[in-house]
């Protein structure tokens, strides 16, 4: 009695699993219908003559776009001294410690290391988000009350055309 209980529960179960998923797949393709009609009237609406973009516009602006995403990640800081065989991370960590921000990160020197040339190369660190980048720049002017950290400065990480209008 027990088993044809359990068997029934079994079917009753798989009964509501299957409505469930038919109204689930009906729910998701009604969305994609009335997303892609939205989209279509959204390009046919403004685009000028008719005529979607072609590829390569597409292509360029998906790469604007991800190389923005990227660098809202990143900071750069100048003025942070380069010895040999530094400990990168325990020197960004004691700059970042000064202005009271502990987030996980990774850091890099930029560019190539020229023997007999004594520039100092600037350093990129990565954070998890954009929003630890925004708390951090917001806090950079502390570093100038700081003796040993007084010619450290942190900057975004700005495209090449953000530089050259700058």
């Amino acid at each position: 009695k027990m088993v044809r209980l359990q068997d029934q529960l079994l079917v009753q179960k798989d009964e509501q699993l299957q409505l469930f998923k038919t109204s689930v797949e009906e729910t998701v393709q009604t969305t994609v219908e009335t997303g892609i009609k939205s989209y279509s009237a959204a390009v046919q609406k403004n685009s000028t003559n008719g005529a979607v973009c072609n590829s390569k516009i597409l292509k360029n602006v998906m790469k604007s776009v991800a190389a923005e995403e990227d660098r809202s990640k990143n900071l750069i800081v100048f003025g942070l001294k380069e010895e040999d065989e530094e400990q990168l991370p325990a020197l960004v960590t004691a700059v970042l410690e000064e202005i009271g921000e502990k987030p996980h990160f990774k850091a890099t020197r930029v560019g190539w290391k020229r023997p007999g040339i004594t520039a100092i190369r600037p350093v990129k660190i990565t954070v998890p988000s954009s929003t630890a980048v925004h708390q951090i720049l917001m806090k950079t002017e502390r570093l100038r009350l700081v003796e040993t950290h007084k010619d450290v400065w942190i900057c975004p990480d700005r495209s090449s055309e953000e530089r050259a209008t700058r």
